[in-house]
């Protein structure tokens, strides 16, 4: 139960700057999602499943998983029938999130040293 309340006071907190880091320059919003990810991975009061759950937001609000998959294609993305396209933007946000973990978790250790 802990877990889950922390975990939701983490999307509110993280959804309620995100709407801050949009009025602001392209550099000050990748500060902000910076900064978004150091405060989740150096609280010691979350746990790894909550700082992961934490990490992955911030990454869903910074990056735009459709249109990055659609450059990805480039000219291939219009030959492709929407089923392909929608299989394609689920592989490129797994593939997203498998390696959110070990990043999350190496930044982790970088930052207790």
């Amino acid at each position: 139960m802990k877990f889950m309340r922390r975990l939701a006071l983490t999307v509110v907190i993280t959804l309620s700057l995100g709407g801050y880091a949009w009025a602001s320059s392209p550099t000050e919003q990748l500060r902000a999602y910076t900064d978004q990810v150091t405060k989740a991975l150096e609280n010691p009061t979350l746990t790894a499943a909550a700082r992961l759950a934490a990490v992955r937001t911030v990454a869903g609000q910074a990056f735009d998983v459709t249109e990055t998959a659609k450059r990805a294609l480039e000219l291939h993305w219009q030959q492709r029938t929407s089923a392909e396209r929608g299989e394609f933007v689920q592989l490129f946000r797994d593939l997203e999130r498998g390696s959110c973990p070990e990043s999350a978790s190496t930044a982790a250790s970088r930052s207790s040293t």
